[in-house]
């Protein structure tokens, strides 16, 4: 959530001024027709989604391509910090966002492939420097019996709670993982960040 002194922006504001929103941007009348019925769009513009962990339909968000660049770079701060380079193989699981990212946006020297539940024996042949998921999916994958993910270095979450258990967890699986709690990139420009993994854990967000 955004605040500003006179209001605040969230979910269910977008939800209601949604047809607005979508006439100030820059997409044509047909555009956004084409968006509502749920066809696609061009190469040029990528759809995200939200999460639907409210237990509603996806809130389907027109982004640019310059747009999830701006937010790729933000998320991969630390990463770059660390290792000083971006995460040139990245596994994406679960969504329409992911999906819509993987098939339009390329990043430089980076690949992102995207992976289903049923894939794991292919997603460990893939071996991801990075893996992108909701929290219900890394509980999946850190289940497998043969896991084994030698060049992971960080793992991104968000669109649903995560408990202090799944940390737990993904730590005893991957000890010097960065571990990345993010929302807010779906329906902002605005991301709030929490880094768990390997620093210790900072309660607060970071707004980026």
């Amino acid at each position: 959530m955004v605040f500003s002194s006179f209001f605040s922006i969230n979910k269910e504001f977008i939800k209601k001024n949604y047809l607005s929103i979508l006439k100030q941007g820059e997409l044509s009348e047909e555009q956004i027709q084409r968006l509502i019925k749920g066809k696609p769009l061009d190469l040029n513009i990528i759809i995200h989604a939200s999460s639907g962990s409210d237990g509603q339909s996806p809130l389907l968000i027109p982004r640019s391509k310059e747009d999830i660049d701006d937010i790729a770079q933000r998320v991969l701060k630390r990463y770059v910090e660390l290792y000083k380079s971006l995460p040139k193989k990245i596994a994406l699981l679960g969504g329409i966002s992911h999906t819509q990212t993987a098939l339009k946006y390329k990043m430089s020297d980076s690949e992102g492939i995207t992976f289903s539940l049923d894939e794991i024996d292919k997603l460990i042949e893939y071996n991801p420097d990075l893996i992108s998921c909701y929290p219900s999916v890394i509980r999946e994958i850190i289940s497998y019996p043969e896991l084994d993910l030698p060049n992971l270095k960080m793992i991104k979450l968000g669109g649903e709670r995560l408990f202090k258990s799944d940390i737990e967890k993904i730590k005893s699986c991957f000890p010097q993982v960065i571990i990345i709690e993010q929302y807010g990139s779906t329906e902002m420009s605005a991301i709030a960040l929490k880094i768990h993994n390997p620093e210790p854990v900072d309660e607060t967000f970071q707004l980026q």
